[in-house]
């Protein structure tokens, strides 16, 4: 049985560009917080703050305009803000954390941790040779739980999970917001998952101080036809040149007869799904399928880096849906 895999990204939609700084403090105690990790999301772009709680973080130059800026340290709640609230010399107040998940119903779970522990790594890291490459240092601040009643496995962790990726060469904090399989009817005991949601937060770091030759040659093979790689050349309206293929009942069809890209608009280019759903081929072998999510709602934006927003306005299915964290890359890649 062919299994389909939804597949949701986390990004936000912004109005401009611009560096930020700002002032890092414990809002019960005022007093600044030394060492707290600022970065933008889903990049190796980040800072740390100083001595006396105070950071500056460059976006502009990196143009990337479409993240959002994550606030992190050890004993707090993490921030997380969108672009529209960043401005230059802010002050950020950071609360202590409970240190607690929250409540989960319960209900009398079959399945051993290891079996949820492979699921879930199959589904979060990847199923093949580059997820072989990646490891979870910290597998045990994941908290996974099989509700056998409505028949998902849901994910949870109050710390960033940690992940040793030797085939991209990156070390990846992911920030896991929320996880979820729904599988589908289980057939002579298998298990098969009808669709993967996850939403988190990342930031890369380089995993060498020197990258070796056969790490960037990984990039560069992973990036080509990545969801990244696709929507770069959506925006700069370079589909067909970047050996994109679509179909609509098994018909080639011109992609900008349903992807209406309008002008520039505050750094990003704006562009109207006008259809349910299109299939498109990389190099005529890998096949993905994109659905809107909502009729009315059909409408996404696209900076120059590739980021999209919002998250929820596409479904992607086959090869790009079926990407996962060992094949992510960050949104200020670049081709080596």
């Amino acid at each position: 049985m062919k299994k389909s895999i939804l597949l949701f990204l986390f990004f936000c939609q912004t109005i401009g560009a611009q560096n930020i700084s700002g002032h890092i403090l414990d809002i019960k105690t005022k007093e600044p917080l030394v060492g707290a990790t600022i970065y933008l999301d889903g990049t190796s772009i980040g800072t740390t703050s100083d001595f006396e709680g105070y950071f500056q973080l460059n976006i502009e130059l990196n143009n990337i305009y479409n993240a959002n800026v994550i606030i992190s340290f050890i004993g707090f709640e993490t921030r997380v803000l969108k672009p529209v609230e960043l401005e230059d010399k802010m002050s950020i107040s950071l609360t202590p954390s409970t240190n607690s998940l929250k409540e989960i119903e319960l209900q009398f779970d079959l399945w051993s941790r290891s079996k949820k522990m492979h699921i879930f790594k199959r589904e979060f890291l990847g199923n093949d040779y580059a997820a072989s490459r990646c490891k979870i240092e910290n597998e045990k601040d994941i908290v996974l739980i099989h509700n056998s009643s409505e028949n998902t496995l849901t994910a949870h962790s109050n710390k960033p999970i940690k992940i040793i990726n030797k085939y991209l060469g990156y070390e990846i904090y992911y920030s896991l917001m929320d996880f979820e399989i729904e599988f589908s009817d289980h057939i002579f005991g298998s298990v098969i998952p009808q669709s993967v949601y996850y939403i988190g937060t990342s930031f890369y770091n380089e995993l060498n101080e020197k990258t070796k030759k056969s790490v960037l040659k990984n990039r560069n093979q992973t990036y080509s036809g990545s969801l990244l790689h696709f929507m770069r050349a959506l925006v700069n309206r370079s589909l067909t040149e970047n050996d994109y293929i679509f179909y609509r009942n098994h018909a080639q069809v011109d992609p900008y007869k349903y992807f209406e890209i309008s002008e520039q608009e505050n750094l990003f280019v704006k562009v109207s799904f006008n259809t349910q759903n299109i299939g498109v081929t990389y190099k005529e072998k890998e096949f993905s399928n994109i659905k809107v999510f909502r009729e009315d709602q059909n409408t996404f934006y696209i900076d120059q880096t590739g980021n999209h927003s919002p998250a929820n306005a596409l479904i992607f299915s086959g090869v790009f849906g079926q990407k996962r964290m060992s094949t992510k890359l960050p949104l200020n890649f670049n081709l080596n």
